[in-house]
């Protein structure tokens, strides 16, 4: 059983602590050093925002926080499982939580832009493929990576 919670200021290392350390295990192998070492500033402001935004959850397992997972709009913007806890379905289950939240606030579709490592795990979610682009990171325009953008329709 896991509980999404919404983030707050004072769990940003917390959850930047997360998602460093699930790009370094799943993420490295398919991007450049380069990308890996200069994406940290982009997140670290991202995450800030969708704190500030309350569009940013925490992943609870009992008292332990396993992950985090962030919706804004009908966008996926974030999903990260701490590497001790990846291959447990929290992923699965915190994403089917987030497709509950979104349709009782009126989404019927839900889109994000997956990387490359994750692109395998949205489509056993029922994710399907619209394209795939080349990127601009928000805060580091020179920073550009490749993207799979999904979708999925709410039943």
């Amino acid at each position: 059983m896991i509980k999404l919670k919404k983030a707050t200021q004072k769990d940003k290392k917390d959850v930047l602590r997360i998602i460093f350390s699930s790009l370094k295990k799943t993420v490295a192998p398919f991007y450049s050093f380069d990308y890996a070492s200069r994406i940290k500033g982009v997140y670290e402001k991202r995450v800030e925002k969708y704190i500030d935004e309350g569009a940013l959850s925490l992943i609870k397992a009992g008292d332990k926080t396993v992950g985090t997972i962030g919706l804004v709009a009908d966008e996926v913007k974030t999903l990260f499982i701490d590497p001790l806890y990846q291959g447990f379905g929290y992923g699965k289950k915190a994403l089917l939580k987030l497709e509950l939240m979104a349709r009782k606030i009126g989404h019927t579709v839900l889109h994000l832009d997956a990387l490359v490592n994750a692109v395998g795990f949205y489509l056993k979610q029922g994710f399907s493929i619209t394209k795939k682009v080349v990127k601009k990171a928000e805060y580091d325009a020179s920073l550009e990576y490749p993207v799979t953008k999904m979708r999925k329709e709410l039943q």
